[in-house]
């Protein structure tokens, strides 16, 4: 019987694909407003090609899209303009899905235990569950860049950290995601309930073509309540 659910962060408790590029977009906006000579779309392409290099959570995009892409030395006059852009743009729009924040308040109402698995650099996955105003609800929260954790999903090391802090075996436990190669696949190794969060940018028979799959697929945070009564 499943006493805890854990979830992921990004693109599972908000929409962080769409607002990461609406972010990006509006940093290198600004960048040319203040003398960047590009036009939007090249200068975003530029961009999103150091992020696909360096990965999303790399400090140093900026640098790298003048050294990398531009070939030349950091302009860090454009580098913060394009950097307060960003932040001001993630702060502005962040925001849980619908439903998410009052499933997760009805869950632990209704006994569950909360907890967070995800992937990342932990002040920011901190940051983002704080603007969010979820930080409250979730314990343990389990990041990769953890002193005590230092693997990512799928790998099932996380996954049992996880549940050694909740104090519970995985048969007791839930995982609900919408990465269906990391949070399935991982929880999945090691016994866990597994629900997988679709969204839009997915296709549906994901569990056919990738042979993963999940006990349960949503597209709300409601239909949690069903499941977990």
């Amino acid at each position: 019987m499943v006493k805890f659910i854990f979830f992921d962060i990004d693109d599972t408790l908000y929409s962080s694909s769409e607002l990461s590029k609406k972010a990006r977009r509006a940093a290198v906006e600004h960048m040319i407003a203040k003398g960047l000579e590009l036009e939007v779309d090249e200068a975003y392409q530029k961009l999103m090609r150091v992020v696909k290099r360096y990965g999303s959570n790399y400090g140093q995009h900026f640098d790298r899209f003048f050294t990398d892409e531009l070939g030349r030395e950091p302009d860090y006059r454009l580098i913060a303009a394009g950097v307060i852009a960003y932040h001001h743009t993630k702060f502005v729009n962040i925001r849980p899905y619908p439903h998410t924040v009052e499933t997760a308040v009805e869950l632990k109402v209704r006994g569950y235990g909360l907890g967070i698995i995800t992937d990342g650099i932990p002040v920011k996955q901190w940051e983002k569950l704080v603007r969010l105003g979820l930080d409250d609800l979730f314990d343990p929260v389990v990041i990769s860049g953890d002193r005590d954790v230092g693997f990512s999903k799928p790998d099932r090391r996380i996954f049992e950290t996880a549940l050694s802090k909740a104090g519970i075996g995985p048969e007791e436990a839930a995982m609900v995601g919408d990465k269906i190669g990391s949070d399935i696949a991982g929880a999945n190794k090691v016994g866990m309930r597994t629900v997988w969060f679709l969204t839009p940018r997915d296709p549906k028979d994901l569990p056919l073509s990738t042979g993963i799959h999940p006990d349960h697929i949503i597209t709300d945070m409601t239909q949690l309540l069903d499941l977990f009564p």
